[in-house]
């Protein structure tokens, strides 16, 4: 396979170390824990890690619900959680 456009291979390949500096904090932090186990700050943060994951899963699956529906085709998707998850612009 060839690429001919480098910069778009530059971007996406920066964006991917742009992500991987964004994301490892946490596990260096949580690697230089020198207390062992689980403290309550850190409980709360996996479980609001969690509780956002799992509301933005079911935003996506009712989204998906909305645009089976041959009714809603050309309707923009303003129903359950995806009203508050999309960004509004």
């Amino acid at each position: 396979m060839r690429i001919d456009n480098y910069g778009y291979l530059d971007v996406v390949w920066s964006l991917g170390v742009a992500r991987a500096v964004l994301f490892s904090p946490p596990f260096l932090l949580a690697s230089l824990n020198p207390h062992p186990g689980l403290r309550p700050m850190e409980i709360a943060g996996l479980l609001l890690a969690l509780f956002a994951t799992g509301g933005e899963s079911l935003a996506d699956w009712q989204a998906q619900r909305f645009k089976r529906n041959p009714r809603d085709k050309p309707a923009i998707v303003n129903v359950g959680l995806w009203r508050y998850s999309r960004t509004l612009t």
